[in-house]
């Protein structure tokens, strides 16, 4: 999706598949900040390396520090990105780090693959050791065999296992040899077997498998077209459903698109489009949206579920066999124009294409103005279809294609031509904020939208979607949700219905909802929350508020923290500054707490004041509070307010004051 001269690479470890992440960017080596760094993005770092599973992930320099540029900050994965630059960040090079923050990972330096076969789910066994793909020997290779490793790809049953090189002979290592599996562990290298690389084999006999996932296929039944209805997939010959759990509108959209669909519509549960017979292929199943088929979503195991044909999926799709993408560029709002036309995605060229054109293009993407229009394949050139040429807008069409151009695929131009805009994007023209409360992380949920600020139904409102707000707004962790206007009857626009969060989106209107200011609620539907408020750990020395360096920072010292204020449970830690920089003297640094101390000084640390942080690594706490119950309930008999009143004076005071300064140093 990015420049050509980006290249990932791990240095400083003992070996190829773990140390210090480092990305080549405008043809110089920098590094990763590890602000939001977690095993997600060290699984996205080992499988681009051919490096196997991600074993664990580093920060604080781990691996040794690096020199020159900071390349990524904010990497937030979801594990499942094919560049660890495909993951949201900051800027390329927008960085709030020092190189004392630069990220590593550890690599299991093992993976697994099928080759030579007529797809990904049959063919030779082939095993990445020690950076370099190598074969399997078919002794003692069987059924069992087979199915572990058909399940450890999520390709289904094992239908069949071969040896005597059937899919070809292999070349280079034999990793393993006398291979004796239950079919119950979770790798095929867990199976009893030689010791790695001893064998008494040849490439002849090269073990392979076929497993049942090639003849998996999707269908929509029940509904008034092929694009709504019960979800079901043909599995090992026979059609069966998807149960309802986890069922949302991004397991929806992968359906839709690989139906040729167009967009998600609706989810349904409750077997909505009747009731299924037979099977019950997959349960719990949890997408993200960008997956290929609706099965290579988390789920579990195939067949297996705790369902009834009561709870049978369904969607409902656009139907429409258009639809419009914007790819290659850095993000959802700005790339090369491509438009899905009889079930093929194409491109737009660019004669006489301009900033009306694309003022559309950016309105119909629910993506801001538009900030540029581009052509010459200026984002790489597309495959395929040209759908569109000489398009012509006034730039107040509902979509691109109800502008004036030549007839569909007719054109004079070649993917050199290919056209692409830059909007502004979501985040230059929304914003968040909380009204009503009493303070700024509690009250009414409003959204700036279009230039005017609107509330947000409580349809669907739960924890999930309030933590997101509190987060967002740097106001800690969700305490309540509220709706039916808890905090009083907004006015104007109803921006955001049908809210439905995971808790991990970065921005509320991130989460599944009807399209912006559809709604069948009022305002006396307007959703609010109530967040933790910030809670930066300050610590009063020798006169002087000063704050703790998040190096070494964790559960353990928040805990203390917490129990010290009398605030209960530890319930997250923070670093990064999360809750804000503090000024003045770091009292603390590489805070080490085994979580039984009785104050946060007493726990090992460096000499006081001494440190190599700055403020930007000051460390926070989220405390549960639960100790004031008794207080709480005392208040709540006047006011059934004060509860929460006092909670948040709690949590919101944020410093750790004894009954004496700080021991001097």
């Amino acid at each position: 999706m990015y420049d050509l001269d980006m290249s990932l690479r791990l240095v400083n470890g003992n070996g190829q598949c773990n140390g210090r992440v480092e990305i080549l960017y405008n043809g110089a080596w920098g590094t990763v900040c590890d602000d939001y760094w977690d095993i997600n993005a060290a699984q996205v770092v080992c499988r681009q390396l051919n490096c196997g599973q991600a074993l664990a992930f580093n920060g604080s320099a781990a691996f040794g520090q690096g020199q020159g540029l900071i390349v990524l900050d904010d990497v937030q994965c979801t594990g499942n990105e094919q560049h660890v630059w495909d993951c949201p960040h900051q800027p390329f090079t927008v960085h709030n780090c020092g190189h004392n923050e630069d990220a590593g990972v550890v690599c299991s330096d093992m993976s697994l693959r099928l080759v030579n076969g007529n797809g990904q789910c049959n063919g030779r066994v082939e095993i990445l050791y020690n950076g370099a793909w190598g074969t399997v020997c078919d002794d003692y290779w069987d059924i069992n065999a087979a199915q572990v490793v058909c399940r450890q790809l999520n390709c289904g049953q094992a239908l069949a296992f071969n040896g005597s090189a059937a899919f070809g002979q292999g070349q280079g290592l034999i990793v393993l040899d006398d291979v004796q599996c239950t079919g119950n562990e979770q790798h095929v290298w867990d199976c009893p077997h030689q010791p790695f690389t001893v064998h008494n084999c040849g490439h002849n006999e090269d073990a392979g498998i076929v497993c049942s996932g090639l003849d998996m296929s999707l269908r929509l039944v029940n509904g008034n077209g092929q694009c709504n209805g019960r979800v079901e997939i043909l599995y090992n010959g026979a059609w069966g459903t998807v149960c309802d759990d986890y069922w949302d509108i991004n397991a929806a959209q992968v359906v839709c698109w690989q139906l040729n669909c167009g967009q998600a519509l609706a989810f349904n549960g409750s077997a909505a489009f009747g009731q299924g017979q037979g099977l019950i292929v997959l349960d719990d199943v949890q997408c993200i949206g960008n997956e290929q088929h609706v099965w290579d979503c988390p789920h579990q195991p195939f067949t297996v579920h705790n369902c009834g044909h009561n709870e049978d999926a369904g969607v409902v799709c656009s139907g429409s066999d258009m639809s419009l993408r914007l790819v290659n560029g850095n993000g959802q709002c700005n790339g090369r124009v491509e438009i899905l036309y009889n079930g093929a995605w194409g491109t737009v060229c660019d004669d006489y294409w301009d900033i009306n054109a694309a003022q559309v293009v950016c309105q119909q993407l629910n993506c801001g103005q538009a900030l540029a229009f581009n052509g010459s394949a200026a984002f790489g050139q597309g495959q395929g279809l040209i759908v569109l040429d000489d398009v012509q807008c006034t730039g107040n069409e509902l979509h691109v294609w109800d502008c004036p151009h030549q007839p569909f695929t007719v054109h004079n131009c070649g993917h050199n031509e290919d056209a692409g805009v830059v909007c502004s994007g979501i985040f230059e023209w929304m914003s968040l904020r909380l009204v009503n409360g009493n303070g700024q992380c509690n009250g009414r949920v409003e959204i700036l939208y279009n230039g005017a600020w609107g509330t947000v139904c409580d349809d669907y409102w739960d924890i999930n979607a309030a933590q997101v707000v509190c987060r967002q707004l740097n106001c800690g962790q969700a305490l309540a949700f509220n709706g039916s206007a808890a905090f009083g009857q907004g006015q104007g626009l109803i921006v955001l219905d049908d809210v439905q969060c995971t808790g991990n989106e970065r921005h509320v209107w991130d989460c599944p909802h009807q399209p912006f200011t559809v709604h069948n609620c009022g305002h006396n539907e307007d959703a609010g929350v109530i967040c933790s408020d910030r809670s930066r750990v300050e610590i009063l020395c020798n006169g002087a508020w000063g704050t703790v360096c998040d190096d070494y920072w964790d559960l353990n010292a928040a805990q203390v923290v917490c129990r010290q204020l009398n605030c209960g449970q530890a319930l997250a830690f923070n670093g990064s500054a999360a809750f804000g920089q503090g000024q003045g003297l770091i009292v603390l640094d590489d805070v080490q707490c085994t979580g039984n101390e009785q104050h946060v000084w007493d726990c090992p640390h460096q000499p006081f004041t001494v440190h190599n942080c700055g403020h930007n690594e000051d460390a926070g706490v989220v405390c549960s509070g639960l100790d004031m119950s008794l207080r709480q309930d005392q208040s709540a008999e006047g006011n059934p307010n004060g509860a929460s009143d006092h909670i948040h004076e709690q949590v919101n005071e944020g410093a750790l004051q004894g009954s004496q300064d700080y021991p001097t140093a």
